[in-house]
């Protein structure tokens, strides 16, 4: 949940804050967690991403796995998926490596089922290795294990805007305790938390409470 080394939380924080700020409020608050079918074929498919020691490279192109990174502006840290680098003039410069490198995420992902909250935590990491290597990153891509393919996501001004503003938002709620309500809507069907959340509940006493309001008024 934390990074030790910083004090901040994990960079893959925020897309499941985005994605539902309930189950958000589950891990990061309740310290609770559940695996299902579905995540744990993400922990199996990440293992060779996650793996720092496989090392691949080509005469204009190498690969890093399990790159540590950390956002002071998000307050985030972790490791990435993946980075290609490919010979570029304007990349950066390597230890190691001759030339300058341009750094490319390659974010690992089951599939694109919400494509939105896999993108802010894409430009969350974009940000975090820009700080990392004082470099300006404007394409990186999500990759589908489960079809095999890239899609390439341009990190402009406004997915960065959003990425800030979630960013900030989530880092309230985890300073704050602040305990999200549930929203049921179809993720609900494949979420590990289900049981644990009861969105069902959850909705009906909302809707219990705003009929005895209504009815006092």
């Amino acid at each position: 949940m934390i990074n030790n080394e910083e004090d901040y939380l994990y960079l893959s924080a925020i897309r499941h804050f985005s994605f539902c700020k309930k189950s958000w409020s589950i891990n990061y608050l309740d310290f609770y967690w559940h695996d299902n079918l579905y995540t744990m074929e993400g922990n199996i498919d990440h293992q060779k991403a996650d793996n720092p020691f496989i090392k691949e490279k080509r005469k204009d192109k190498f690969i890093s796995r399990a790159m540590p990174v950390t956002s002071h502006k998000l307050k985030l840290a972790g490791k990435l998926d993946i980075v290609e680098f490919y010979k570029d003039s304007k990349g950066v410069k390597i230890n190691g490596k001759k030339g300058n490198w341009m750094p490319y995420i390659i974010e690992y992902k089951r599939d694109k089922a919400d494509l939105f909250s896999n993108k802010i935590q894409l430009c969350a990491e974009v940000i975090a290795l820009e700080e990392t290597l004082n470099i300006e990153i404007t394409t990186s891509c999500l990759y589908s294990y489960k079809k095999k393919r890239r899609q390439e996501i341009t990190i402009d001004y406004k997915l960065r805007e959003y990425t800030i503003n979630i960013a900030k938002d989530m880092n309230e709620s985890f300073d704050k305790k602040i305990y999200h309500k549930a929203k049921k809507s179809n993720k609900c069907k494949s979420c590990s938390l289900i049981d644990y959340c009861m969105p069902k509940i959850s909705q009906r006493n909302k809707n219990v409470k705003k009929y005895l309001e209504s009815y006092l008024k």
